[in-house]
Parts: structure tokens; sequence; C-alpha cells
């Protein structure tokens, strides 16, 4: 039963913290424009994508190959899965939230915002 809670609670956080709440200071939520991801005009490779974690709204991303990724919320990995087609990024979380980026190479932006390239330490 605990664990159930756990995996629901993760759910619930990776969804709210990688799609923001999005409300007014009038206190009524509104929805936000789906962000539209338009392919570089020079797109990375997968393989360089792959080579280090990324750092997006407090969760931690590992693209693995065959579009395997993890994802990575207070330490607990949930499995996701990754599409990836000249430098457009599309993120199926195992919540069923889906995430749209880019990538060219340098630069990992989902949803209109920059992920950050985790150093290995």
């Amino acid at each position: 039963m605990r664990e159930k809670c756990v995996r629901a609670f993760l759910g619930i956080f990776v969804a709210l913290v990688s799609t923001g709440c999005g409300g007014t200071d009038s206190g009524i939520v509104t929805k936000q424009p789906q962000f539209k991801a338009v392919a570089p005009e020079t797109p990375g490779s997968i393989e360089s994508l792959q080579e280090s974690p990324w750092e997006y709204r407090g969760a931690y991303y590992q693209f693995k190959p065959n579009g395997e990724l993890i994802v990575e919320v207070f330490g607990q990995g949930q499995p996701a899965e990754y599409t990836f087609d000249q430098g457009v990024v599309t993120l199926t979380l195992e919540d069923g939230t889906i995430l749209h980026g880019t990538w060219d190479g340098v630069d990992l932006v989902i949803e209109g915002r920059s992920a950050t390239r985790v150093e290995p330490q």
C-alpha cells in the first residue's frame, strides 16, 4: 500500500513539476498554451543527447538507447519513453504526460524551457 501511495505521489509531482501549475493572480486556473516543438536548423544527434543526464524543473532525465527514458524524482527512478526525429524530442512520462522539446546538439529545450546538462561529479 505504501509503495502505491509513493508511486501515485511521484507521478503527480512529476506532472506538476514538468508542466507547471498555470494559475493567475485571481486564483482561476488557466490552461497554458502547448509548446510547439520546431526542428532546429542544425539538429543534434541522438547519441550526443544520450551522453549525460539532464535536469529539468526539479527532475533528472537520462535518455537511453531504443527510446527508453529514466526520470528521477527524489532519488526514485521512473520508466518513461521518448522519440527523437530530426532534433524534435517527445517525452511520454509514466503518468501519460507528454512533453515536447528540441535538441540542437548543445541545448535541450523542453516545453520552451532550457534543461541543464548534469556534469559528472
